[in-house]
């Protein structure tokens, strides 16, 4: 049961990582394009969920 667990805890721990890597990616990418705020915000939204 506890290796059940701990093996669920790495990968949740490795996605989240990977997706905040990308939202931060998406995000300055973004950063360079000003006009494009409803991205912006739609990408915001997707990293506080």
């Amino acid at each position: 049961m506890d290796k059940t667990i701990l093996k669920f805890k790495k990968v949740f721990l490795e996605e989240a990582s990977r997706l905040l890597d990308t939202c931060e990616s998406d995000l300055l990418l973004l950063e360079n394009k000003p006009s494009e705020t409803s991205i912006i915000d739609s990408i915001s939204g997707v990293c506080i969920l």
